[in-house]
């Protein structure tokens, strides 16, 4: 995951995204492309006000990224696991006060991984499950989606608690072997991001990928998730963790 926060009308802001999506034809670059495509993106309004948390500086600090300046930007990326890799600024992926095109992609292929594999990440839950007496729960991320992001960051800073029940494992449809893995326990590829529970032979019991309803998964359907399946969690431990999910 890579972790972008600027001021929303920043230069520097403006300057990424048309670099990240490629609305400025010429300076379209092909390496940043191939980069970018490897990764899942969180990007960040440091210029809002500061509220209430969970706020943007909360998922900064988790992301060892410092506050920004005005004119630059914050960058992070990190591990599926929630570890962080590696951090740095805008200024310093910058030529003569503009980001670099390939500075940036440099960046990025420098801490890219091979995609996994995820049908070993699959038997690996599975086993981890039988052998521990607990559930495997599975989480369909979509790159390049910010509730996506959200529900992973959810489920690294949440990991000891749902641990109480479940070995958690995420497929991506970017990992080698994801359709058959995720066909294989009853689901399908989607855009939007979700949520299933596994029995450790692989049976789907509960699954926020409702018939008719669209949209991430958001508290309402994941306390439904959890409460259907529980083992050990309390009630009101499934109340603390849906209070931290940020997808309402």
């Amino acid at each position: 995951m890579l972790v972008f926060a600027a001021g929303r009308a920043s230069e520097i802001c403006e300057q990424f995204f048309t670099l990240w999506y490629g609305l400025d034809e010429p300076s379209l670059n092909q390496a940043l492309r191939d980069a970018s495509s490897q990764f899942v993106l969180l990007a960040l309004d440091s210029s809002q006000p500061v509220r209430r948390a969970p706020n943007w500086q909360t998922i900064l600090q988790q992301a060892a990224i410092d506050p920004p300046a005005a004119d630059d930007a914050g960058l992070g990326i990190l591990e599926p696991d929630g570890n962080v890799v590696t951090v740095t600024t805008g200024r310093a992926l910058s030529s003569d006060g503009k980001l670099d095109a390939e500075k940036l992609a440099a960046f990025l292929q420098k801490h890219a991984q091979p995609p996994p594999d995820a049908e070993k990440l699959l038997e690996d839950a599975l086993a981890e499950a039988k052998r521990a007496g607990k559930r495997v729960l599975v989480f369909q991320s979509v790159p390049f989606s910010a509730p996506s992001a959200l529900v992973n960051l959810f489920l690294q800073a949440q990991r000891d608690l749902l641990a109480k029940d479940c070995v958690c494992v995420t497929l991506s449809p970017r990992y080698r072997g994801a359709a058959a893995a995720i066909k294989r326990i009853g689901g399908e590829i989607s855009s939007t991001p979700w949520l299933a529970v596994l029995d450790d032979t692989g049976e789907s019991l509960a699954s926020t990928a409702t018939p008719g309803i669209s949209g991430p998964p958001g508290t309402s359907r994941v306390a439904k998730l959890l409460e259907t399946t529980a083992q050990k969690l309390t009630p009101d431990e499934i109340q603390t963790l849906v209070k931290a999910l940020w997808v309402p």
